[in-house]
């Protein structure tokens, strides 16, 4: 083939059809011309760029098969493919097609036929044979043909999924601007792409910022949030995208607490205000192909919360992305609206909202397929639409399926209906022949028949369908209506015969009749006969009687002749009518043979004969036969799919019957229960257009009913459930609020096994995870929306945004869960007000509001219930219940009196209050007893709680609160360190109380049983309660019974309560059932001293790709491995191959960092979470204590996570138990025999050193004048020293003695050292260089650096010394002038303030210190006034001069605690860092010392005589020093003494070369040599300096000369910024020479300017610098920082050369006409953002403007300053 190519040019548009057709040209076999085909592709008549996406096809030879591929190209919005040789060689019909590929969606472009001609040549086609003209005719009528079946069944069709990749975005760079959050801050620079966060540190996220923090007692939160501080932080991430057409990327957040901001690459993007909601940003517009930068502000600013919320990104984060240029399928909405009336129809209506984003009118099929929990596709069903371009349809499509398995929850009653012969396996959910016996008959299947004989029924008696024969066999055939039909063949033996009767029968029908059945228990696995059958013979021993008929009778023994049923004689009692029989209760049956005297006994008995005649009768004593395991099979073997079932049963004797009636229990639905209660399905959608198909993500959903009875409570499936419920908070524990999906499953585990069957999610929705976890589980969930409505209940919750968002919360939340079968009801909010009273429903506003958000969820869900949590009666409360559907009540007497018509349960009950393990109220530690005796005033302890609503029939049931305790609410402590709720049935570790216990034993039916206390005490008599659910209860001592007990023994408190002498040993508490069986037990041994840590793991393998926790559970045990129940230590977790998440020990008043390593065991026990480092191999934990052999564990990391077993239950001999040896074995006693010390007298904080001999020691304590100060761990015998010192001298001397132990053995204590200590000389920390006055106007305070009391744990001593003047005519205000401040300006005003006060109608010096505030007896009349302060730790003193100069020691009231303000003169600070209360007067000096100084001393400076201490020596950190000019060095000066008060006086000779600051700073300007000498009194020290000229740096030169227009925008952006950082006060060198032009526009009226260079603020006081013609005289001026200089007359037509040296607090210039400048810059203090621009200006708004007009022949600016000299030569071009 030669490079000849024709080509064919095609259109084809992505949003219509695709146009078949057949190719017209020549296609010849061996030719050499080739065939290109381009297409050029538009969407929606517009063209595509096709970019690099791929171009590819296929030739198909229809007649040999072959398939040729084809590769091609794009270039723009053309495709185009060449066809290769081998397409042209075979002659024969062919199919072209051409597709588009892009990622993972296709599309075909283009699809043909055509021919190929053999052809020796590439012009005629030889026509030999099949080629005639005929043929040719004939071979186009077949590819017209072939073209129109090909239209028919469609070209290839390319299907996607719309969902392309949905990317967790878990690791983000996170920085705490503040753990108080700041209204005024506004900063958005961190969310610019360009940002520097390398500093930031790294954090996954699920993340949660406040639960890392230290609990602080005053935090805004208060103890209702915890005590953890919330704050405003920053998140940032960064992911690659390869952008798209056609393609929508969203951020989809599950919730962040609270408010928070979206920025994508610097864009604001969203902004949500409800903490727990999800929200979702289409980030499509500001997206970028590469990298993107995602950052997010949060702010939760308290208080924000009743509990604890958490802070921050605390769920899920995912970048999605869809297809988005076909039909958006979204808001997938799955109902089963007939299953609520016939459990067997799954009928499934799928709805969602179809979205054309083809750009044109699209009509669409839409397919829906059903996909059961084992993945088969069970459903399909279509519908179609045809939707205008940018519309929204709402589109549904029904699909027919039968049995489907139903959702169902994880429950004792299910549980038990599923392992006592109620349910079947999980293979498919029928209904059995063993459910619907249920124990019963199998009369109770409702089914009877007639007996028949040669088809003529003989006699009419009914009879039971399954009553066969002599012999035989029965076939019971069932028949569901769905195409199930089995059949179960039945021996005679097992038939099921039955006798109706008038009295005594063991069923009664639907009819009112009573029958006497045979029956089948298959739980005991045995056949009951009741029935016998007896042949009747001539043998028997007969007799005639009978008044109108002949009659025949005769006895039958051990059997009950009430009624019979008979083959050949009909059951008539009483009656002489021929063919029928008569029973009565002597056993005498009588058969009316013939008419009377028409026949003789013989012709009878020849009858009987003749014939088999049968009768079936009762047995006096029934009789009980075992069933084979073949038997009990066969029964199991027949099940029924459906409520209404057809059954037949035929064969033997002549017996058949049909009949149709439904065979459901009164316990049917469970029958259609599988053992798992998670069957979840899944719903595909998939939307066609054209040939282009797109499938959504699969939906699950479940198959369950629900229905709420307002006399009878609640039914799932059917099945009349009491709701086991608990309230949960959202918190973790010390995981705080980050969601995890493991942590869920753990909680949601230790919920389930308790017996819980439902949670309320209190008071806000909670993460996609948890409800996921639930739906798995079988859990049942009342998904609570909000907590209040308009009214906030803290002053920073949602209620300031509720108006405006609520709708947004309440449709993103429904919308995510509404597939959800978990969600049984939608509750509205909690306890709602309208003002600050908890639950005040008296407002008719609050009505409005709930029928608002009623309406809302209503609008999205009409298929669950509404509901809301009250608590209070009266007002519109009534209205409320009105309004929603199920009226959930708190509190109140459990719900009994409320009156309504709607159904009711107790939405949130109980809040009783315990601790684990504490079993007496402990006030010193905060902690309640774990007996069920403590509950709030409102509430109930739980037995009388869970008593009243399981024996309350109306009641649906309740939630308990909590299930677990959360942070925050510690009711009724409610004060610090008290952090966390005592609600819960569980700890915050997840271990649980007693009271779990109680729970159990109420609600779950597997045998259990638990003892309380712990029985480790030391004597008396201890109360002793067992909670079981067992049939009866034995407590046992050592041995010996204390008693059994049976159920209705037990307590008020469902407890079996023992009081029981203490004696240390073995007890233990045996649950029976009702035979006696030993089936439950729980034992306790008392426990000896710790002695050892032992870990266990909830996981011995975890993966590493998830990101499951694991929960190490620490038990602090005896040497025998007891746990020791009131044990505390201080318990050190380390990890290796992870990292640590959180430790905790469960207490409500333990304030121990959550976040932290270290944590101490509470009643024995403490937890650790960690978190795999990603890397497979093994993770080690391991815990240490002092004193105590460490615990460790290790945990697979790996594919998989494994989740820890336990054990199996083994039993221990009551009657003689294992006891446990807690004695300890007899040790030598710890001891110190020698101690020595390096000194007896010292200086304060001078360290002493002792030396000290020990043996049999682990700790030693230390005695500081008597008392235990300190402890000294991990100590090792032999010689060891410790060191110490004193920061107070007390009274002057001090003692200390050294006391040896191990464990709790104490040795003796050693004599006392005496240490005499002296007070340290005061250090001099601050003086005043100085007079300063200040004018009570302006900012001119004084920063000293001195944070006085920034670390007080020492109680830090000062002595401050002033004299100070006041203006006489200062104002009589109070606290509008302030001298000296360090005070942190918050309730309670910790630190020092001197300020001005009113007293006696006139101001006067106040001085507060931490809490005291005292006058200072001076009236401040412009009189000079010394003043000494002396604060002395706990107290304080002050004296004037010419006032009362006593120093009368004055206590500090508040707390001395931390203050980070460091210390000011001449004005404050208030809270929020701003200043103010400037002082109006003089300060003529002030000093402050570190140290006291004496009273005495005091005084004597108050009158002159003290105060200077004379210097001896001074030195200077160098001697030397080497510059260069602009750099600048540090001299620091070392005086001795170091109290010392001279100041310290700086000189420079010659000048001019370098200067020095009063504090050292050495400056050089100048090349040369100098010498700087430092002087503090008489004694003075040198420093040699030598200054080389710093060579400046070329920071920009203009590349060529530039012409500027005026009014036209030829600015030139340099990108520096000269200003941005200005505390060096940088200095800089511009050269320019310049021309100016004639059009310069310059008007002194209006100020405007011709500008040349420019880097400004343009608003006061425009900081900055700026270059430009200005005046009416066109003067060439430069402006700087409020300073000017002008360097030429007039620039119109004149050129300039100058330079321009910016240096420091000085610049100046030199110029082409002659002068030279200079001038101070009056406030180089400003910083400018804005870079040097060329040519103009920029305005405030960013705009441009005053464009130079002119030549700028050549620009540079320079790093440095030039010298007047080097500025000279370079303008007259000598440089």
């Amino acid at each position: 083939m030669t490079d000849i190519t024709t080509t064919l040019t095609y259109t084809a548009d992505l949003t219509r059809p695709l146009r078949r057709m057949n190719i017209p040209a020549l296609f010849i076999t061996d030719a050499r011309r080739a065939h290109r085909i381009t297409v050029t592709v538009l969407r929606a008549g517009n063209p595509v760029d096709l970019g690099d996406t791929a171009v590819s096809g296929t030739v198909k030879h229809l007649r040999t098969g072959t398939t040729i591929p084809l590769s091609g190209s794009a270039q723009g919005s053309i495709a185009s493919v060449t066809l290769p040789p081998a397409a042209y060689a075979q002659p024969g019909d062919i199919e072209i097609y051409v597709t588009l590929t892009s990622g993972d969606v296709q599309n075909c472009i283009f699809a043909a036929t055509g021919c190929v001609f053999p052809s020796s040549t590439d012009r005629v086609a030889d026509v030999p044979g099949f080629y005639s003209l005929a043929a040719l005719q004939e071979q186009f009528s077949s590819l017209d043909a072939r073209l129109r079946a090909l239209e028919e069944i469609g070209i290839p069709v390319t299907t996607a999924d719309q969902l392309v990749s949905a990317v967790p975005l878990d690791s983000w760079k996170f920085n705490l601007i503040s753990a108080t959050a700041n209204t005024a801050y506004s900063s958005t620079a961190e969310a610019e792409a360009g940002f520097d966060d390398a500093s930031w540190r790294t954090v996954s996220v699920p993340h949660d910022w406040s639960v890392e923090l230290d609990f602080n007692a005053s935090s805004p939160a208060t103890y209702e949030g915890g005590y953890l501080d919330g704050g405003d932080a920053w998140y940032r991430t960064t992911v690659s995208v390869n952008k798209q057409n056609g393609r929508r990327y969203v951020l989809c957040f599950d919730g962040v607490y609270m408010e928070s901001t979206v920025y994508v690459n610097g864009q604001q993007v969203h902004k949500n205000y409800y903490g727990y909601n999800p929200f979702a940003v289409d980030a499509t517009e500001q997206m970028v192909s590469g990298v993107n930068t995602i950052a997010v502000f949060v702010r939760n600013e308290q208080p924000s919360s009743r509990w604890y919320s958490g802070s921050g990104m605390i769920r899920p984060v995912e970048l999605v992305t869809l297809l988005d240029d076909q039909i958006r399928m979204e808001n997938i909405r799955v109902t089963t609206p007939k299953l609520d009336s016939d459990l067997t129809n799954g009928e499934t209506v799928v709805a969602f909202d179809a979205v054309n984003k083809t750009g044109a009118e699209a009509s669409a099929t839409f397919t829906v397929d059903l996909y059961d929990p084992d993945g088969a596709k069970v459903g399909t069903a279509d519908a179609s639409a045809v939707i205008a371009a940018g519309e929204t349809q709402n589109v549904s499509a029904t699909v027919a399926y039968r049995s489907p398995k139903l959702w169902h929850i994880s429950d004792a009653q299910q549980r038990d209906l599923m392992e006592n012969g109620k349910s079947v396996s999980a293979s498919g959910n029928p209904l059995t022949c063993e459910n619907a016996l249920a124990g019963k008959p199998l009369g109770a299947l409702h089914v009877y028949g007639k007996s028949t004989q040669n088809g003529v029924p003989m006699p009419t008696a009914p009879v039971p369908i399954v009553s066969a024969g002599g012999s035989g066999t029965v076939a019971v055939t069932v028949s569901d209506g769905a195409n199930e039909s089995q059949t179960l063949t039945l021996q005679t033996p097992n038939a099921l015969p039955g006798i109706p009767v008038t009295s005594g029968g063991n069923y009664t029908d639907e009819n009112g009749q009573q029958w006497v059945c045979d029956e089948v228990d298959l739980a005991r696995g045995v056949r009951v006969q009741r029935i016998t059958k007896i042949k009747v013979t001539s043998s028997l021993s007969w007799q005639t009687t009978g008044n109108a008929v002949d009659r025949y009778f005769a006895w039958f023994s051990g059997i009950y002749t009430s009624n019979v049923l008979c083959t050949h004689f009909s059951t008539a009692p009483g009656a002489e009518t021929v063919g029928g029989a008569i029973a009565n209760r002597n056993n005498l049956i009588g058969f009316a043979y013939a008419a009377k005297g028409t026949s003789t006994l013989d012709d009878f008995k020849a009858f009987l004969d003749a014939n088999e005649v049968y009768i079936w009768a009762a047995l006096e004593s029934p009789t009980e036969t075992a069933l084979s395991a073949a038997e009990i099979a066969a029964y199991k073997a027949l099940t029924t799919y459906a409520p209404t079932t057809v059954i037949t049963a035929g064969g033997g004797a002549g017996l058949a019957a049909s009949y149709q009636q439904s065979i459901l229990p009164s316990n049917a639905p469970a029958a259609l229960l599988t053992a798992s209660p998670a069957n979840l399905y899944e719903a595909q959608l998939s939307a066609k257009v054209g040939n282009r198909v797109q499938r959504s993500k699969r939906v699950t959903y479940g198959y369950r009913s629900i229905r709420f009875d307002k006399d009878t409570g609640f039914y799932l499936n059917g099945i009349h459930t009491k709701l086991k419920g608990v309230c949960v908070h959202h918190d973790g524990g010390c995981i705080g609020a980050a969601e995890n999906r493991s942590a869920i499953e753990r909680q949601v585990d230790i919920l389930t096994n308790m017996g819980c069957n439902a949670i309320r999610l209190t008071h806000n929705p909670f993460g996609a995870e948890y409800l996921d976890v639930c739906q798995r589980k079988g859990v049942l969930l009342v998904e609570e929306l909000f907590d209040g409505w308009t009214k906030s209940k803290k002053q920073k919750d949602f209620g300031r945004y509720f108006t405006d968002h609520y709708s947004e919360v309440v449709t993103s939340t429904i919308r995510r869960d509404w597939n959800n079968p978990a969600v049984i009801m939608w509750s509205l909010g909690n306890e709602v007000r309208t003002n600050l009273t908890l639950g005040d429903y008296s407002s008719s506003e609050i009505v409005n509001v709930c029928t608002m958000v009623n309406s809302a969820v209503k609008a999205l869900d009409t298929t669950r219930p509404t509901t809301m949590g009250n608590n209070a009666p009266g007002g519109n409360l009534a209205a409320l219940m009105a309004i929603v559907d199920v009226v959930g009540i708190n509190y109140n007497g459990n719900n009994q009196t409320y009156q309504t018509d709607r159904p009711i349960y107790g939405s949130e009950t109980t809040s009783a209050l315990s601790s684990r393990g504490v079993y007496a109220t402990d006030s010193a530690n905060m902690a309640y007893p774990s007996y069920d005796n403590k509950a709030v005033s409102w509430g109930n302890t739980a037995a009388e709680t869970v008593n009243a609503y399981l024996n309350n029939a109306r009641s649906c049931g309740h939630f308990v609160w909590t299930g677990f305790d959360y942070i925050g609410e510690p009711t009724e402590w409610n004060k610090y360190p008290a952090k966390s709720s005592y609600f819960g049935i569980v700890d915050t570790c997840g271990f649980p109380k007693d009271i779990y216990y109680m729970y159990q034993s109420m609600w779950d039916s597997r045998p259990m049983i638990h003892i309380l206390p712990h029985w480790t005490h030391e004597s008396g008599n201890i109360d002793v309660w067992l909670y079981s659910n067992c049939a009866s209860v034995e407590l046992f001592l050592n041995g010996t019974s204390l008693g059994k007990k049976a159920l209705s023994q037990r307590g008020t408190k469902n407890q079996y309560a023992y009081t029981v002498a203490y004696a240390a040993g073995t007890i233990v508490a045996n649950g029976y059932d009702s035979s006696g069986k030993l089936v439950a037990q729980d034992v306790q041994y008392t426990a000896g001293t710790p002695a050892k840590l032992a870990l266990s793991s909830d996981k011995t393998a975890v993966s590493i790709a998830s990101d499951d926790l694991v929960y190490i559970t620490c038990d602090v045990l005896d040497k025998n491995g007891t746990l020791c129940p009131t044990a505390d230590n201080s318990v050190t977790f380390t990890v290796t191959g992870g990292s640590i998440v959180g430790t905790d020990n469960g207490h409500g008043a333990n304030v121990e960092k959550l976040s932290g390593s270290t944590h101490a065991a509470f009643s024995g026990k403490c937890l650790c979470v960690v978190k795999h480092d990603g890397a497979s191999g093994t993770m080690k934990i391991t815990a240490t204590a002092n004193g105590l052999a460490a615990g460790t564990i290790s945990v697979t990391k790996g594919d998989s996570t494994v989740k820890a077993s336990t054990p199996a239950a083994s039993f221990i001999d009551a009657t003689n138990p294992p006891r446990r040896d807690t004695s300890e074995p007899t040790e030598p006693a710890p001891t110190i025999s020698a101690i020595s010390t390096d000194k007896t007298t010292a200086a304060l904080n001078e360290e002493i050193t002792f030396t000290l001999t020990v043996a049999n020691t682990t700790s030693i304590r230390v005695y500081i004048d008597g008392s235990v100060n300190r402890y000294i761990y991990d100590v090792t015998d032999g010689t060891m020293t410790y060191k110490l010192s004193f920061t107070d001298a007390g009274s002057g001397t001090r003692t200390v003695a050294f006391e040896p132990c191990r464990g709790d053995v104490v040795g003796a204590k050693t004599a006392e050292t005496v240490i005499t200590l002296a007070e340290a000389a005061p250090s001099l920390l601050y003086e005043l260089p100085s007079a300063v006055t200040f004018d009570g106007a302006t900012d001119t305070i004084i920063d000293t650096g001195i944070k006085m009391f920034e670390d007080v744990s020492a109680k830090p001593k000062y002595t401050m010394v002033f004299e100070a003047t006041t203006d006489a005519d200062i104002e009589n205000v109070s606290n509008k002038y302030c001298l000296v401040h360090c005070m942190n300006e918050v309730s309670p005003y910790p630190g020092l303030a001197v300020q001005i006060g009113k007293s006696d109608n006139a101001p006067k010096l106040r001085l507060a210190v931490f809490g005291n505030d005292s006058s200072i007896v001076w009236k401040p009349n412009e009189k000079r006034m010394r003043i000494a302060v002396r604060i002395d730790g706990s107290t304080y003193a002050y004296a004037p001069k010419d006032g009362d100069t006593s120093m009368t020691d004055i206590n500090i009231a508040s707390a001395y605690c931390n203050v980070p303000q460091s210390l000011l003169i001449g004005g404050y600070q208030d809270a929020s860092g701003n200043h103010g209360r400037f002082w109006k007067g003089t300060m003529h000096n002030f000093r402050l010392y570190r140290g006291l100084w004496t009273k005495a001393q005091c005084q004597g400076w108050l009158d002159g005589t003290y105060g200077e201490v004379a210097a001896t020596n001074i030195t200077l950190s160098s001697t030397s020093l080497t510059m260069t000019t602009e750099e600048s060095a540090q001299l620091t000066a070392t005086i001795t003494p170091s109290g010392a008060t001279q100041k310290v006086t700086w000189s420079v000779s010659p000048s001019g070369i370098v200067s020095v600051s009063d504090t050292g700073k050495v400056t050089a300007s100048a090349a040369g040599n100098a010498t700087i000498t430092a002087t503090v009194g008489s004694v003075s020290a040198t420093c040699a300096v030598v200054v080389t000229k710093a060579v400046p740096t070329v920071l920009y030169e203009l590349p060529q000369e530039t012409v500027f227009t005026a009014g036209t925008d030829s600015i030139i952006d340099t990108g520096l910024k000269l200003f941005e950082d200005i505390s060096t006060k940088p200095k800089y060198t511009f050269l320019f020479d310049v021309t100016g032009g004639q059009n310069m526009a310059t008007n002194d009226s209006i100020g405007e300017t011709c500008v040349l260079a420019h880097c400004m603020e343009e608003s006061k006081p425009w900081p900055g610098f700026v270059l430009h013609v200005a005046g009416g005289y066109y003067v060439m001026q430069a402006n700087m920082y409020g300073s000017s200089l002008e360097m030429t007359a007039n620039m119109k037509g004149k050129k300039l050369r100058c330079a321009l040296v910016i240096d420091g607090a000085n610049w100046y210039y030199y110029s082409s006409a002659g002068s030279a400048t200079s001038a101070a810059i009056s406030n180089y203090t400003t910083a400018v953002a804005k870079s040097l621009l060329i040519g103009g200006y920029q305005k405030s708004d960013g705009t441009h403007g005053r464009f130079f007009d002119g030549t700028l022949h050549s620009f540079k600016v320079l790093r440095g300053a030039y010298m007047m000299a080097e500025c000279q030569a370079w303008v007259n071009n000598e440089e």
